[in-house]
């Protein structure tokens, strides 16, 4: 259900940037939402695309990622710092534990009868 609003919500923003674009009058203030319109139907249809995978990321780390996109927004100059890190949270993160299989028992051996 959501991949599925979310891909309708990227075509009617990719489709309506570029309508604004072509039958839109030619301001400054009708480019910026064609092009916003487009950017946003772009950026949607990648995440559509991604969705199957994206549920795998770890909540944790998308939270870590929007500070630190929040944080790189506010001060480009903290990338420097930021990028490293989350690389960083992202390579030591915590793994599930492979699930451990039950012991075969063993047939009695001649000498324990």
């Amino acid at each position: 259900m959501r991949r599925t609003v979310l891909g309708i919500l990227a075509i009617v923003f990719f489709f309506g940037g570029v309508l604004l674009y072509l039958l839109g009058p030619a301001t400054e203030t009708s480019l910026m939402f064609s092009s916003s319109g487009i950017r946003i139907g772009l950026v949607l249809g990648a995440f559509w695309l991604a969705y199957p995978q994206l549920s795998y990321v770890p909540w944790w780390f998308v939270q870590a990622l929007l500070v630190g996109t929040l944080v790189i927004a506010i001060r480009p100059k903290a990338a420097l710092f930021v990028l490293p890190l989350l690389a960083a949270m992202w390579i030591v993160r915590p793994r599930k534990k492979p699930p451990r299989r039950p012991r075969k028992k063993r047939p009695p051996s001649h000498s324990e009868r």
